[in-house]
């Protein structure tokens, strides 16, 4: 059985911390006679892993794998990209014997990874074995840059996007690939993608696997995603042997595991009167607006995005206190930056923009919800600038008349990957009104937050704390909003929220996220050109009308799964793979 697990994770976003964090949660809580010690690599700050270093993970601060450069959260600069990538390829060697080397000190038996591909490369070099856990691995990514999609030049982006020549790609992709085929094992999430340096078929580049007129993958590709019950296992490329002289064959073959979903539980009374009360409270939403009857929520949650919305005449609320159920009073800053990164710091200082948004009016509409008349926020856009990821044209700021709700201050979130600077701007004379909310029975959280600044948000939006335990503000979220990425879809699922994401045409990572989606939840996709014009009030009536259904019968107990102990047995599994591997080898412990 393992001593000691080396757990890598990309420093590229909210997905991986959380899922690693999950499992290494999961590995940590097996029986003390198979408990393994577990240590986390990542260029992710520690407190994202919060959960799990609470239970004994220790964590160590590394850069192991290169970026995807976003002007905004749904916009890759793939010249920047590749230039990153060759830059991080310039230092691998350097960087493997590094890992390896901290791999033998430790005593590291295996080595985990999601999906840095570095981490195969040094578990080679200390003649480790290695498990791959994802639904997506970056040479997918980085080939996809290939792809003929065009990203709409406008004001905002003048630039014109040209793809990069596959032969331009193929040199330092095949790098990337090389490190995952060093992979002896592959646990694969849900929301996957073709796994090339697994499976034979389909083969990079990724650009070949979309019907681009269908903006989805072809039906070749899906039905190995998918495939029926008769269809045969797909073929696996055979393993490597352990690089260098006298190298000890490997033990076992190749394989590859369906694991379940890796996502955080909600506190165990979040499902409850008083847990919703206790969450609301937290969130600082005054008690006339807990009851799920009369009360609809929207869930904002975008990495990378900064929203300053110009301070109005009456004071700020207070900040609200943190919901998660390890918090300290030194657990103040557990927001999900990657790369390090936190307000303080200069690469934060460097992308922070403002919003500016006007209110023009308001008008009455009906509201399907209780037939009341309702006034919901109607507005016409002046400016908006964007750092980092997407902010919507227009929030109403100063009601014309008294609000039933509270102001908030506004927010700052940290991109999880290096951004561009970059302005926004519509005139008025590009938008018409548009509706942020269905009608006033809706109100909105926004996650991720830092309330530093003392700005208020408009009325009926509420600021999370940055430690927010996001579990339990989705198990009171009635539609979610958000980038497509797996920590958002995984939660979503099991919450049953309906999610309303904003697509992101050049990760090919969605296409396998939206099929998920569509088979274990529910999801509703919106124009960039309606999130940025603040013109969400339709997509979010959609969603709730597709999954309200559901997210209430989860709400009463139904469509509950239990993920704890699916991550039970994954770790279970993962513990006799290792047994089973040191066994074969006839080695207690590498050299």
């Amino acid at each position: 059985m393992p001593r000691c697990v080396a757990y890598y994770c990309s420093g590229h976003g909210y997905g991986h911390a959380t899922r690693v964090s999950a499992f290494a949660s999961h590995l940590l809580s097996l029986p003390v006679d198979t408990r393994p010690t577990v240590h986390i690599v990542s260029s992710a700050p520690a407190h994202v892993f919060a959960d799990s270093i609470a239970l004994g993970a220790q964590y160590r601060n590394s850069l192991i794998d290169p970026v995807v450069v976003q002007p905004v959260a749904y916009r890759i600069d793939r010249a920047k990209s590749v230039e990153a990538l060759r830059l991080f390829l310039d230092t691998k060697e350097a960087r493997v014997a590094e890992e390896a080397g901290w791999l033998k000190t430790v005593g590291a038996d295996v080595v985990l990874s999601d999906a840095a591909f570095l981490a195969f490369l040094a578990a080679d070099a200390a003649r480790l074995p290695s498990i791959l856990v994802t639904n997506f691995t970056f040479d997918s990514v980085f080939s996809y840059l290939a792809a003929p999609t065009i990203q709409p030049s406008d004001a905002n982006f003048p630039e014109p996007d040209i793809p990069i020549p596959d032969d331009a790609l193929e040199p330092l992709v095949r790098q990337v690939y090389e490190g995952y085929r060093r992979a002896d094992l592959l646990l694969r999430l849900p929301g996957h993608i073709p796994l090339p340096a697994f499976e034979v078929k389909p083969a990079l580049p990724a650009s070949s696997w979309v019907d681009f007129s269908a903006k989805a993958f072809s039906r070749q590709v899906t039905s190995t995603l998918y495939p029926p019950h008769s269809y045969p296992n797909p073929a696996i490329h055979p393993p490597l042997p352990f690089s260098g002289p006298d190298a000890p064959p490997k033990p076992l073959q190749r394989t590859i595991r369906s694991a379940p979903l890796l996502v955080r539980p909600p506190s165990s009374d979040a499902y409850t009167d008083a847990g919703r009360t206790r969450i609301f409270s937290a969130l600082g939403v005054p008690s006339n607006l807990h009851d799920p009857r009369f009360t609809k929520v929207l869930i904002v949650s975008f990495g990378g995005q900064v929203f300053h919305v110009p301070k109005s005449r009456s004071p700020s609320r207070p900040a609200s206190v943190a919901l998660s159920p390890n918090t300290t009073k030194d657990d103040d800053d557990l927001s999900l930056f990657a790369n390090g990164s936190t307000p303080e710091s200069a690469f934060a200082g460097d992308l922070r923009r403002s919003l500016t948004a006007l209110v023009s009016g308001e008008k009455r509409h009906s509201s399907r919800y209780g037939g009341r008349r309702l006034q919901p926020p109607v507005f016409t856009p002046r400016h908006i600038n964007v750092p980092g990821a997407p902010a919507p044209a227009s929030l109403p700021n100063t009601p014309r008349k008294p609000s039933r709700f509270a102001t908030s201050p506004s927010i700052q979130l940290i991109p999880s990957s290096p951004m561009v600077e970059r302005t926004i701007s519509m005139s008025s004379d590009e938008s018409d009104e548009a509706y942020i909310l269905p009608d006033d029975s809706w109100i909105a959280i926004v996650c991720g937050a830092s309330t530093d600044d003392a700005a208020d948000l408009p009325p009926g939006f509420f600021v999370a704390p940055r430690n927010a335990y996001m579990p339990d503000v989705m198990a009171v979220g009635d539609v979610l909003l958000g980038k497509l990425g797996y920590g958002s879809v995984a939660e979503a699922v099991d919450s049953c929220t309906p999610f309303v994401f904003v697509s992101r045409p050049l990760f090919v990572e969605e296409h396998g996220l939206r099929l998920y989606l569509d088979k274990a939840g529910t999801g509703v996709e919106m124009d960039r050109v309606e999130y940025e014009g603040g013109n969400w009030a339709r997509a979010v009536a959609k969603a709730w009308e597709k999954g309200g259904r559901r997210k209430e019968m989860r709400r009463a107990g139904a469509h509950v799964v239990d993920r704890v102990k699916e991550g039970r047995e994954m770790a279970h599994y993962l513990v006799g793979w290792v047994k089973e591997w040191y066994s074969k080898a006839n080695a207690e412990r590498p050299p």
